[in-house]
């Protein structure tokens, strides 16, 4: 190949003319500019937008574009060759890679970049030691960089790939930078290696982690016991693995174990084909899902977990706030999360807190899930800093608990009481009695009636006195009627005599009163005199066709009788009440 346009060969060049023979024109551009740290441009221009220099398109690209990937790989092995290679490194542009470029267990002491640029087959990085990667807008099967450490930030914004993207215990001091890239992997049968895009099982990344703005997963993103250092930011990144793409599939974004320094952000557009998850894993800041949509399609009827969260530790909130959406269940089972539990615009189609933890609530009603699929067994909280927050309102959520279980009920009143809420407190307990009660066989359900009507399960204690009172006013106006009536007579025989022969008793007996008689039958040991000496008449044939029935002495007899008995119930329910014998705190 004519190297016209180089009028003065490199030592370089001349090195790689007797190692490879004739140099492509690419090639010769590649071996120009790496003395000097300049990039090496393949393509027809330098413009990053120039179509001519898209990899999508490299099928239609000249010959004269190619370099082979062991003249790259001489470059980084040789020692003669690498001593001429200026400390900037290896940067080219809109160059086609020909062959497997094969740098494992290499330590390459400058840059690595080569951007926009197609890989004929798959890259091999294993176990390099490099300063920094640069893979930006180029195209290729697949990249095996297991146990790579790079000391600086490893590039992979806009990469597109066919294969897996393999860094399984990478070790990387800067950044992983993959946003708006496209790694696709679908799972496919009888595909060995497929289902996986992104796979940095236990890798170490000291900065961020970017996989957002744009970039897009097809099959498994796997982030097991990653330790990252600053964020993962997946903001408007799209990852799918649907479980019914085949066997193993399912989880889009699994980040089990992992340990994030920072903020977790999946939100802003955010969206995962498949179940995300961050099973045990430690948060420093916080987990971010506003604006987030999660989805998983059930299968047979049942519902799967879109957000398994499981036993994740926050150190900051929870968002889920801004539209977020949830097509599946959300799973928090025993997380602990510093700060606040928010979910304001939220939509939760299924949301699992049992034995969760949290400083404190913020939320709306219209963020609840529908009834029995919300579980808060053994859920904790120490305030509710927004949303419904009186007893009264959130009933409603508790309403919408999968099964019935007193440990939410009892959160909840110890929550209202500590905010001076005590109202609110008892009436969340009288329901937790009301539906414990319901629990049990109908042979029960009268006491629980009664129990209910009376003194609210024991939080309510002075609607026993309104029954009283009650009981008091109606017994007044029967004991009017009926002394109007004459159907209540002295106790005393000569009285009696007197009052039917005279129609009035004598001066010295006591006058009857209503008032006293009825507050004496109403109120056990309460002690007026009255009831003593006046009493409902002798229940005869002939002396009922001369009153009505409510004011006949033998109604009275009976009315007395269970006034009595009545007013001894109530009172006794009262004091148990008061005491709290019929409370079960």
């Amino acid at each position: 190949m004519s190297n016209s346009n180089f009028p003065q060969r490199t030592d370089l060049e001349k090195l790689a003319e007797e190692r490879f023979g004739s140099l492509s024109a690419s090639e010769i551009k590649f071996l120009f500019a790496a003395p000097k740290g300049e990039i090496a441009y393949c393509g027809p221009s330098k413009a990053d937008d120039d179509p001519n220099n898209d990899p999508t398109h490299s099928d239609r690209w000249q010959p004269e574009r190619y370099v082979r990937a062991e003249l790259l790989r001489w470059l980084c092995v040789d020692r003669e060759a690498m001593s001429r290679v200026d400390p900037r490194g290896i940067r080219a542009h809109a160059a086609i890679i020909n062959g497997t470029l094969d740098l494992s267990f290499v330590s390459v002491p400058f840059l690595l970049r080569l951007t926009y640029c197609c890989f004929s087959e798959d890259v091999n990085l294993h176990f390099i030691e490099i300063p920094a990667i640069d893979l930006t807008r180029s195209m290729l099967p697949s990249l095996y960089a297991s146990y790579a450490r790079v000391k600086g930030t490893m590039t992979l914004q806009g990469l597109q790939t066919n294969g897996v993207v393999r860094l399984y215990g990478a070790c990387i001091e800067g950044n992983l930078e993959c946003n708006g890239g496209k790694f696709r992997n679908p799972a496919k049968a009888g595909a060995e290696r497929s289902g996986t895009a992104l796979h940095a099982e236990g890798a170490k990344v000291a900065g961020h982690i970017f996989l957002s703005e744009g970039f897009v997963a097809e099959g498994e993103v796997r982030l097991f016991a990653a330790e990252i250092g600053r964020n993962l930011e997946c903001d408007k990144g799209k990852f799918r693995n649907p479980p019914e793409n085949g066997a193993g599939t399912g989880i889009a974004l699994n980040a089990e174990h992992a340990r994030v320094g920072g903020n977790v952000h999946l939100r802003n557009e955010f969206t995962s084909a498949g179940e995300v998850r961050f099973f045990g894993a430690e948060i420093g800041g916080n987990l971010d899902c506003d604006g987030g949509e999660f989805y998983v399609p059930s299968q047979a009827g049942v519902e799967r977990v879109a957000l398994n969260a499981e036993g994740v530790k926050v150190t900051g909130s929870a968002l889920f706030r801004n539209e977020f959406s949830a097509k599946g269940t959300v799973r928090m089972y025993h997380a602990q999360i510093g700060r606040n539990f928010e979910s304001h615009s939220g939509r939760f189609q299924s949301l699992d807190l049992t034995h969760a933890s949290a400083a404190a609530i913020r939320d709306e009603k219209k963020s609840w899930p529908e009834k029995g699929k919300l579980l808060l067994d053994g859920f904790t909280y120490s305030r509710i800093s927004s949303g419904p927050a009186t007893g009264k309102e959130r009933l409603d959520w508790l309403a919408r608990h999968e099964s019935f279980s007193r440990r939410p009920y009892r959160q909840l009143a110890k929550v209202l009481r500590e905010t001076g809420d005590d109202l609110g407190a008892r009436r969340v307990c009288a329901e937790m009695e009301r539906r414990a009660w319901a629990q049990r066989a109908w042979t029960f359900q009268p006491v629980s009636y009664l129990l209910r009507a009376t003194i609210g399960y024991g939080y309510f204690s002075l609607r026993a006195l309104w029954w009283l009172l009650g009981l008091f006013a109606l017994g007044w106006v029967v004991y009017y009627h009926g002394y109007a009536a004459r159907s209540i007579v002295p106790t005393d025989k000569d009285a009696y005599r007197s009052l039917e022969a005279d129609k009035k008793v004598p001066e010295y007996y006591q006058t009857f009163h209503a008032t006293a008689y009825s507050f004496e039958n109403s109120f056990p040991l309460v002690k007026l005199g009255v009831q003593d000496k006046w009493a409902p008449g002798p229940c005869i044939q002939g002396m009922r066709q001369l009153h009505n029935w409510w004011t006949s002495p033998c109604f009275l007899l009976w009315f007395r009788w269970g006034q009595i008995c009545v007013g001894w119930l109530l009172a006794t329910l009262f004091v148990g009440g008061v005491t709290g014998v019929i409370r079960r705190e």
